[in-house]
C-alpha cells in the first residue's frame, strides 16, 4: 500500500490505473505476472464499497475482462 497499491491479483499488487506495481511484494512473487491486457477469459470476483476502488483499476488496466459482483457494488463502479 506505501507503493499505491489499491488491489491484487493473484498476488500481484496493481495501482489505481491498473498497472502492476513494480517492487514491493511483486518483487518476491514467483508466479507469472497477468498479461495485459488480459487475453484469455480472465474473471474477478470481488463485493461491497471496499473493493470499488480496486475493480474500477483492475477494469481501468485491463487486468481482467469480466467480474461477478452484486448490484450495489456494481453500480458503485459506474458512479464518477
Amino acid at each position: 500500500m506505501r507503493l499505491g497499491a489499491v488491489g491484487e491479483l493473484t498476488g500481484w499488487a496493481f495501482d489505481t490505473k491498473g498497472r502492476i506495481i513494480k517492487g514491493g511484494t511483486n518483487a518476491r512473487l514467483t508466479s507469472i505476472p497477468p498479461q495485459v491486457p488480459a487475453q484469455a477469459l480472465t474473471i474477478g470476483a470481488a463485493v461491497g464499497a471496499a473493493k470499488v476502488a480496486a475493480i474500477r483499476a483492475a477494469l481501468k488496466g485491463r487486468l481482467i475482462n469480466g467480474l461477478i459482483t452484486d448490484e450495489a457494488t456494481a453500480v458503485a463502479i459506474l458512479k464518477p
